[in-house]
């Protein structure tokens, strides 16, 4: 039996590190999440089940979004549910289902010490499919900029078996990117050229090469442009690698896990998202991009191709609720 200060949840014990009374109702704080914003894993002892939770600097905007949020995220599998957010303090704390599963960072990290457990170029593109989903859904229904696409924050759920990405602490409407917090969305080489450049306004095309960037990097092992990223794009960078990305097909740590004749197809889609110049990738709406790989999953007859390692992984996330992951949801 845990003690007075201890949760057991999902086969596993976490000591109580603090308690949150938000909407008349007390959670409990189990771990504090790694991240610039305060995140926690939270416990719900009324639903007797484990909650994300997300403090936020207070603002319209935000409020704002936070509700458009709410709805899309009751409906779109590539987001955590958002279940609530209320005021607490000087903050608006958000709460959210906590997803279980191990984060992209982890898979990669896998693969490196165990290479035949890298993923296929298959399981790179599903991935890749499912966030661009996912994050067009977020530009055209809640007019908002995820900011910090990369790795860590990408979940791989297992039921339904998704891609989920979280933490939105980053995201700001496009027409107020001028007033986003400092070293939102700029965290590291996944962030957009744009952004390392501090330019005042950023759009939707910031994620789709911060989403691109991730999947360079599931494809080939490395960052593109010599595995700088988005840091390419400074203006001192800018000059030297304009043009001079290499296809991910050249790279590619599972090259014979894609027909040949489909590699010309992911290269053209990845080699425009990833462009330094925003204007050179695909348009604003996002409605071309997802078309660009909706085509190539037809091509490919796209299919659930998990290796053996990570069937295994997903069958057994029951009983190993998040073991791997420190990534919550928003």
């Amino acid at each position: 039996m845990p003690r007075k200060d201890e949760v057991r949840v999902h086969g596993r014990t976490f000591p109580v590190v603090g308690r949150i009374r938000l909407g008349g109702r007390d959670y409990l704080l189990l771990e504090r999440l790694s991240g610039q914003r305060e995140r926690f894993r939270a416990y719900d002892p009324v639903a007797g089940d484990l909650r994300a939770l997300c403090l936020l600097p207070p603002g319209k905007s935000t409020w704002q979004h936070l509700g458009v949020l709410k709805r899309l995220s009751q409906d779109n599998k590539n987001f955590p549910s958002l279940l609530e957010y209320h005021r607490h303090k000087n903050q608006i704390a958000v709460l959210s289902l906590w997803v279980p599963g191990y984060n992209l960072r982890y898979l990669l990290r896998q693969g490196r010490d165990h290479p035949h457990l890298w993923p296929s170029a298959y399981e790179a593109f599903r991935i890749l499919r499912g966030l661009a989903h996912g994050i067009s859904q977020l530009h055209r229904h809640a007019n908002c900029v995820h900011g910090d696409v990369k790795p860590e924050n990408v979940i791989l759920a297992p039921q339904p078996q998704r891609a989920v990405l979280i933490d939105f602490g980053s995201a700001w409407t496009a027409e107020r990117t001028i007033g986003r917090v400092a070293g939102d969305g700029h965290t590291d080489a996944y962030a957009a050229p744009e952004l390392h450049r501090g330019q005042a306004f950023v759009d939707f095309r910031a994620d789709q090469f911060s989403v691109s960037a991730v999947a360079y990097e599931l494809l080939t092992g490395e960052l593109p442009y010599d595995h700088l990223g988005g840091r390419a794009g400074r203006p001192e960078l800018i000059g030297e690698f304009r043009g001079q990305l290499v296809p991910p097909s050249s790279r590619a740590r599972r090259v014979d896990t894609l027909p040949s004749n489909i590699w010309p197809l992911v290269d053209k889609v990845l080699l425009r998202g990833l462009a330094l110049d925003p204007g050179e990738r695909f348009l604003n709406d996002g409605g071309p991009w997802l078309a660009e790989l909706d085509t190539i999953a037809a091509e490919m007859k796209l299919r659930p191709t998990l290796n053996v390692f990570h069937r295994c992984m997903l069958k057994v996330f029951g009983a190993i609720d998040n073991l791997f992951s420190r990534s919550p949801t928003p």
